[in-house]
């Protein structure tokens, strides 16, 4: 996990337009398997595979829960989409933003272009739809309830829509699409 955290340093800076301070500690939280982890967390999605508290700055996975081609690279692929949701939420504080600000999708959708970016294995679902509006996906209310409708993808959804806008930005994506306001 280490070496990935050095080259998710150079997706920040296409993010961010930098290199986001990470000066309050992550806690990372490494389970077994997903017994241990629903035990823990009993109320959450089965189909979770771990997840970030900003609150604690905590990020929690588990080892099994790969099939087949990904048994080499789910942990990873897990933790650095919830690292990646602890760099916004560093971000979110060093530009007094408020989460609530942001889309789901949008954080969603970094999450999986990070992961993505750094597993090689990870193939978007065929015979999926992806075609929910975005504007169905803003909370975590709506997010939620799309994401338990059968054959939607809106993980992978969020992340074509993020790869789409850092492939038409020029510098910092929250900046270039109006998500904050410069004053400079």
């Amino acid at each position: 996990m280490a070496n990935s955290l050095e080259a998710i340093e150079d997706l920040e800076k296409d993010i961010y337009g930098k290199v986001v301070d990470k000066s309050k500690p992550l806690e990372v939280i490494v389970l077994k398997d997903a017994d241990d982890y629903f035990t823990l967390n009993p109320n959450t999605d089965t189909m979770e595979g771990g997840h970030y508290r900003s609150n604690v700055k905590r990020a929690m996975v588990y080892e099994d829960g790969a099939t087949g081609d990904q048994e080499d690279y789910y942990i990873l692929e897990v933790f650095t989409h919830e690292y990646s949701h602890y760099l916004m939420d560093m971000y979110f504080e060093q530009e007094d933003l408020d989460w609530r600000d942001i889309p789901v999708w949008f954080d969603e959708g970094v999450a999986e272009l990070m992961s993505c970016r750094m597993i090689p294995t990870h193939m978007l679902p065929e015979g999926k739809t992806l075609d929910t509006s975005f504007l169905d996906l803003h909370t975590h209310t709506e997010w939620d309830k799309s994401k338990a409708e059968p054959n939607t993808k809106v993980y992978d959804q969020a992340y074509l829509a993020v790869l789409y806008l850092l492939g038409s930005q020029s510098g910092d994506l929250f900046l270039d699409f109006g998500f904050i306001e410069t004053t400079k």
